[in-house]
């Protein structure tokens, strides 16, 4: 460590003056042991206390030492007030009932609390017994009788998300030689104040944040030293103190004008010492006229046509991620969904008419929701074509010579082979990114937030950045989050148009991925095809520099509508499902499987292993059931006939040696509804897992939660494809190869 040249010539640190240094004695009620078992005197001047440089003129300066401004305007201000050389060991400890990978963290107004900065605050932690209460590592240092402002505030994946929703910032008095103080997360106003329980954590006296009558509570008789005594005396309770921007000047007239109790120290003190900037919620909102535009490909809404008198209705799509929902971000801002409303290439609709293009628009602006429509042709190109045929096999890994010699559908490879000549998939593409971006562009200002979600729209952020480059308008801010992996760069290098690709993503500030696998991926074929660096960068974040701008990377598993599967839980149908499925395997272990009915979900592996299983413990047959529930969707109709015809022929040869009791096979054209899968939650024992390369999927969190919702019946178990994005965040499953069958 190098010290201000002002200190001393060479840059060293300067020998400590006599006068400064302190004088040996004993040890004394001020003092703290030292490392090597000396005391060490905490009552006399700060800087030789902690140890800090000094010179023969005196104390730094704050100029010379910027880092003491505020430690000394608070000191400073006291005045006598507070011994300033006694210090409190502060331990917190909060009940805060977190979402799956979330974190609580702490931060204040004090340097060790790191001044109200999301990135300097404190970690808290838990246990699986402890759980929902959170407390600090190691406890904090703060100088006793000196109020401090702090607050608490949840990170996911590492990344600040919110501080907690209170009326004004919560107050904390250091008392005594150790304090333990017992909260709750989000619940705090004026009116509470930390009361003394009696109770004793080893040395640490325990306080309780709650709403009191009086402002005293009955003196606890306990063996105490005599400087917690003195200190204890000074009052019972710790008051809560708020700032008051009104108050007049003529109210603190001079330091020693005020009485001694902590609250009125601490109005004075904030008058006079520096202020620090502090980033407190209020920062974070937007400005009032900002939007949130979700950017998708399919618009989260089904709609339906009546068949009496041909109108048209709608109703948001509780499967989709991006749908509204109680709690989302979307509650809390002014927010317009952007997609298309789109066909399948091979459905037998009509193309919809001028008139129902008028009603639909009118039905979903009633939503907040924009419709973009495009013909079926293009529809085929983009979605059935460049996504569903090429992007996504090769985002999940699959090379191209699986794909050119692929044996469930010959003729789809050939259509593939074709469409390399003429480009038609890739024009669409284009096309489609280019439709919404420009429509976003007509809607947004730079205030606004643009948030584009999945591989659909790869090009989305540098057309609409484009956008507005030619518009002279500014860019808003675009985030673009992908929900399937990124393939490493050997096969990303196979794609035609992957340099586009790549550089239509970095026009966003932010990308998202759901494992720090797919980000490393996405950061090597940034480096490999376009020679980009990244770095690390405060809160855990990573960053591109791309064109003069730093792209930040960030790692954040989505989560799951914890208020939607309560209402399924609670519904008196649901319920009866799962008695009815229950009833159906009585006495059995039920395994359960939900799935998209192709190769990639590996449910052929879990048949073979499963009959594996029932040839080496026959004993078995009679005791456990596999129930698997496949979905038949309308993209990649080779893989998933293939798939089909492979999963049934094997359901057959199991069934036919150990019995028609073993599995309970169904599929189905529509994806399992929400009631379905809960109640399918509830009546399984264990749900398995066995993806071979797979991105969302947020079934497992669902079947957690679902089992934690009811105490009385047994734990679940998780059986997880190590190849899931998922397997990250559930550290409790049982993670599997599944290539491994025996």
């Amino acid at each position: 460590m190098t010290w201000p040249s002002s200190l001393s010539g060479d840059g060293k640190r300067p020998p400590l003056p006599t006068s400064f240094r302190p004088e040996k004695r004993g040890r004394g009620p001020n003092d703290a042991p030292r490392g090597d078992g000396t005391p060490m005197d905490l009552s006399g001047d700060p800087q030789s206390t902690l140890g800090l440089p000094t010179s023969p003129n005196g104390p730094p300066t704050s100029e010379e030492l910027p880092h003491l401004a505020s430690w000394r305007s608070t000191s400073s201000s006291q005045d006598g007030d507070v011994n300033t050389g006694t210090y409190t060991r502060v331990h917190l400890k909060v009940k805060a009932e977190s979402r799956l990978g979330e974190t609580v963290h702490c931060s204040g107004s004090s340097f060790v609390m790191g001044h109200f900065n999301p990135n300097e605050s404190m970690t808290l932690v838990t246990t699986p017994e402890d759980y929902p209460y959170w407390t600090t590592v190691k406890p904090m240092i703060l100088p006793r009788g000196v109020p401090h402002q702090y607050m608490y505030a949840l990170f996911s994946g590492g990344v600040f998300s919110s501080w907690e929703q209170i009326e004004c910032e919560r107050v904390l008095v250091p008392e005594g030689r150790e304090m333990t103080v017992m909260e709750e997360y989000g619940d705090y106003n004026k009116d509470m104040e930390l009361v003394s329980t009696g109770e004793r954590k080893e040395r640490s006296l325990v306080y309780e944040r709650r709403k009191v009558e009086t402002t005293s509570t009955p003196r606890v008789s306990e063996d105490l030293s005599d400087a917690q005594k003195e200190e204890e005396t000074k009052a019972e309770t710790i008051p809560n103190v708020q700032l008051s921007a009104e108050e007049s000047k003529d109210e603190v007239s001079s330091p020693r004008s005020l009485a001694g109790s902590p609250s009125q120290r601490f109005r004075q003190n904030a008058k006079l010492q520096s202020r620090y900037k502090r980033y407190l919620p209020s920062s974070y909102h937007p400005l009032p006229n900002a939007m949130l535009f979700l950017v998708c490909y399919h618009l989260p809404v089904k709609l339906t046509k009546s068949t009496v008198d041909g109108s048209w209705s709608a109703k948001w799509n509780r499967d989709s991620l991006i749908s509204r929902s109680e709690n989302s971000i979307a509650e809390s801002m002014n927010t317009t969904w952007v997609g298309c409303v789109t066909y399948h290439a091979r459905s037998d609709q009509e193309e919809l008419s001028v008139e129902d293009k008028k009603e639909i628009t009118a039905i979903l602006a009633e939503m907040n929701c924009i419709p973009v429509f495009i013909d079926r042709q293009l529809a085929a190109n983009h979605h059935g074509g460049y996504c569903k045929s090429k992007l996504w096999p090769m985002f999940h890994n699959i090379d191209i010579l699986d794909i050119y010699y692929a044996i469930w559908d010959r003729a789809e490879v050939i259509e593939w082979k074709e469409e390399r000549n003429n480009g038609e998939w890739w024009d669409a593409y284009q096309t489609v990114n280019k439709l919404l971006a420009t429509r976003v562009g007509e809607l947004c200002g730079e205030n606004d937030t643009v948030w584009v979600h999945d591989y659909h729209l790869l090009l989305f952020p540098s057309y609409l950045a484009n956008y507005c480059k030619v518009e002279f308008c500014k860019r808003p801010k675009i985030v673009f989050f992908l929900h399937v992996p990124f393939p490493t760069s050997e096969v990303f290098r196979e794609l035609s148009h992957g340099t586009q690709l790549l550089e239509g993503v970095l026009e966003a500030d932010i990308v998202g991925f759901h494992s720090f696998d797919h980000a490393r991926h996405f950061l090597n074929a940034c480096k490999r095809f376009l020679g980009l660096t990244y770095q690390s960068r405060r809160g855990g974040n990573l960053g591109v520099d791309y064109r003069g701008r730093n792209v930040i990377i960030t790692i954040s598993h989505v989560g799951i509508e914890t208020t939607l599967i309560r209402e399924m839980y609670e519904k008196p149908e649901v319920q009866e499902a799962a008695r009815k499925l229950r009833e159906k395997h009585a006495g059995k272990v039920l395994i359960a499987g939900v799935d998209v009915c192709q190769r990639l979900s590996g449910i052929p592996l879990k048949l073979l292993a499963f009959e594996q299983f029932f040839s080496n413990c026959p004993s078995w047959k009679d005791k456990l059931v596999f129930v698997e529930r496949a979905t038949l969707t309308e993209t990649r109709l080779g893989d998933q006939n293939y798939s089909s015809n492979e999963i049934r022929k094997l359901v057959d040869r199991i069934t036919k040696a150990h019995g028609p009791g073993c599995i309970d096979y169904e599929e189905s054209s529509s994806p399992m509804s929400i009631e379905d899968r809960v109640a399918l939650w509830l009546a399984s024992d264990i749900l398995m897992v066995t993806s071979i390369r797979e991105g969302l999927n947020l079934k497992p969190l669902e079947f957690v939660f679902t089992k934690g919702m009811n105490p009385s019946s047994r734990p679940g178990v998780v059986i997880l494809s190590e190849f899931s994005a998922c397997c990250c965040v559930l550290n409790g499953a049982v993670r599997v190869n599944p290539w491994n069958i025996t």
